[in-house]
């Protein structure tokens, strides 16, 4: 149950991730036909993101090596987080 854990928790935060992303393309898709569509709320809802993927990202690694049982599970999980990083 431990390696499930330690191999789902840096796929999350990739999911997380990339759903930012998609929700970040959104908004200027929307600004195309409105200039004017979340000027003052975005920057603020992304700088927190940035903050929140930056905690999120340091964490990971403490997490894989606390909750890793098998030699192999831990480096396919730090591999997923090195993919995550340089993305």
């Amino acid at each position: 149950m431990n390696s499930l854990v330690t191999i789902l928790y840096p796929l999350s935060l990739l999911i997380f991730i990339l759903l930012q992303g998609s929700f970040y393309w959104a908004i200027l898709i929307r600004r195309l036909s409105n200039p004017q569509f979340g000027s003052g709320s975005v920057p603020k809802l992304y700088g927190g993101f940035r903050i929140l993927d930056l905690v999120l990202l340091i964490s990971v690694f403490p997490f894989i090596v606390w909750n890793t049982q098998s030699f192999q599970v831990a480096i396919l999980a730090t591999l997923i987080r090195f993919v995550i990083c340089y993305n």
